[in-house]
């Protein structure tokens, strides 16, 4: 896992004009754009993972992602969601994918409280007003060296971004970056993943 961190610290260092420029009347597309969702389609065939946790549907575009790479490696995915509106049209879109997705229509904290499976990696896309209260929560549902993305984490730099976001998001940074439950690197695209290998 050293060899991706280093990695993100290349990306990082190249990308800064990219996202600024992807950002900036981009608002109202998919918040989880091309370039992270092309480092995720990098991560899941550079880790393999055989169990997928994704917490939250959003536009439905990392699921497709993840969904693809099920497909050609039987990977089991899990996607949790408050909406029924959004699992029924995923379900609809993804269609062709559905013996590798179980779609779980509950609240996302009751579910990581309740779950009793252990997943590879974990994509975190839910509510960021509750991701400072939920990490422990995810950490229990992996192993060391399981994997956790988490997004928003540089949303508080974007001119949208409302106050109150602001101050939660800057909080989970911060108790993230000090939790010795991961090992952390931050990609610094559109609106920002951390990039967690459970310690």
């Amino acid at each position: 896992m050293n060899e991706i961190h280093k990695y993100i610290n290349e990306i990082n260092q190249h990308t800064e004009n990219i996202s600024r420029e992807k950002i900036l009347g981009d608002i109202l597309g998919p918040t989880f754009g091309k370039f992270l969702g092309s480092f995720v389609n990098v991560l899941l065939y550079m880790n393999r993972p055989k169990e997928i946790l994704e917490l939250g549907l959003g536009s439905g575009y990392v699921t497709s992602i993840i969904a693809e790479y099920a497909d050609i490696f039987s990977a089991s995915i899990t996607t949790v969601d408050i909406s029924k509106e959004k699992i029924d049209r995923a379900k609809l879109a993804l269609s062709k994918y559905s013996e590798y997705i179980d779609y779980q229509h509950i609240d996302m904290k009751d579910y990581i409280r309740n779950s009793k499976k252990t997943f590879d990696l974990i994509i975190q896309d839910s509510d960021p007003f509750s991701y400072k209260e939920t990490l422990i929560d995810i950490a229990k549902l992996q192993i060391k060296g399981g994997v956790l993305l988490v997004h928003d984490a540089t949303v508080v730099d974007q001119i949208y971004c409302p106050s109150d976001l602001k101050k939660v998001i800057n909080e989970f940074n911060l108790y993230l970056k000090q939790s010795h439950l991961y090992t952390t690197s931050l990609i610094d695209l559109e609106d920002g993943l951390w990039f967690c290998v459970r310690n």
